[in-house]
């Protein structure tokens, strides 16, 4: 399993040391992957999600052109008030 945490720098934490400590010890054997994105960096990020089964954002993009580049994708957590970023249609 790959977890994917990932947005713009300012939302980014300094550290996410607490994050992946959880995570791992939930998912002994998941992959955590953090990723500073930009939107001029935005073909790296779709290569970093592709294989990712799930993304902690806020406010990354998360349009058709994710959904369509992460197969494997099952979740979208959102540390952010609304969903308005992600795209449900």
């Amino acid at each position: 399993m790959k977890i994917l945490i990932s947005d713009y720098k300012d939302s980014m934490m300094p550290s996410h040391d607490y994050e992946t400590a959880l995570l791992k010890a939930a998912f002994p054997d998941a992959e955590v992957c953090i990723y500073e994105y930009t939107d001029a960096k935005r073909n790296e990020f779709l290569n970093k999600i592709s294989d990712a089964d799930a993304l902690l954002t806020a406010f990354t993009r998360v349009d058709k052109e994710v959904f369509d580049r992460a197969p494997n994708l099952k979740v979208i957590s959102l540390n952010a008030t609304g969903y308005d970023n992600v795209d449900l249609v």
